[in-house]
């Protein structure tokens, strides 16, 4: 949990582990490009759980 990491001290427990933040920009190309990945079968999406769409 990243509050945990930030607020409780080293000494309990807390900011042991390096972490940072990012995000992605995403395009048109870089999906193209995924989705080829996806269909040559390089890539293998994983999927964990499904929902019901009345669900989410």
């Amino acid at each position: 949990d990243l509050a945990f990491r930030f607020l409780v001290p080293t000494w309990l427990g807390g900011g042991q582990r390096p972490f940072s933040f990012g995000f992605a920009l995403t395009n048109f190309d870089d999906f193209t490009a995924l989705g080829k990945l996806v269909a040559s079968r390089k890539v293998k999406p994983v999927i964990d759980e499904v929902y019901e769409f009345e669900d989410v």
